[in-house]
């Protein structure tokens, strides 16, 4: 995945590996006032949605200090500002912006601080190791689950307070357990072991189900 960023026009555009656009991403303008009460409600929330993920991104900065530039890269966009395909209904990234529907972000800041700070932590891992760009020629099933599996064992081995979630007993004893299949822990590694292995329906399953915390469309 690659992005075209128009500045005349404040437009990202997200094409795929192959060079096929899938999207664009149109950024918020700020003048103007909103016309009805429920474009008032929409406007609030995108606000405090971004100011959760500058909060969210600002607890991480305190304790990974090292990864002050991956942590500050992204451009906040709300879902329902884009002409994408599809609509992203929790987070994902385009490598420079951070899409999000409000709805959840909210809704997770409330129910648990620690979950979205393990879900922005999550997407900006899959960054640096640069999984997004890659050959769309893979099989996406297993890539997105092999990356997915990589960046959580990743963020095991930091041990963040602010990441620890309910779950985390259950993820660190199945990382524990797919590090005995494999040499390393890299999203290459997984994707070949899946590929060449035959897996089980029911442990890609829960696997899926415990490991993704974004969306890889975008």
């Amino acid at each position: 995945m690659a992005q075209q960023t128009d500045i005349k026009k404040n437009t990202v555009t997200s094409a795929s590996g192959d060079g096929g656009v899938t999207g664009r991403i149109e950024l918020e303008s700020t003048g103007g006032r909103p016309e009805t009460k429920e474009e008032e409600i929409r406007v609030s929330a995108r606000n405090i949605s971004t100011q959760i993920l500058s909060l969210t991104r600002n607890g991480l900065f305190v304790s990974l200090r090292f990864l002050d530039v991956a942590l500050c890269q992204f451009t906040y966009v709300s879902a329902e500002l884009t002409d994408l395909p599809f609509r992203v209904r929790s987070v994902a990234t385009t490598g420079e912006h951070l899409v999000f529907d409000p709805k959840y972000i909210i809704e997770q800041y409330l129910k648990d601080k620690k979950a979205l700070s393990r879900d922005y932590l999550h997407i900006v891992l899959h960054c640096i190791f640069r999984h997004p760009f890659v050959s769309s020629k893979l099989n996406a099933e297993y890539w997105n689950l092999a990356c997915d599996i990589a960046v959580e064992a990743t963020i095991c081995e930091l041990d963040l307070r602010q990441a620890n979630v309910q779950n985390a007993p259950e993820i660190e004893a199945e990382i524990s357990r797919i590090r005995g299949m494999v040499r390393q822990m890299t999203a290459e590694h997984l994707y070949r072991y899946f590929m060449s292995h035959e897996v089980s329906l029911k442990d890609l399953d829960k696997w899926q189900k415990l490991f993704t915390r974004d969306e890889h469309d975008i």
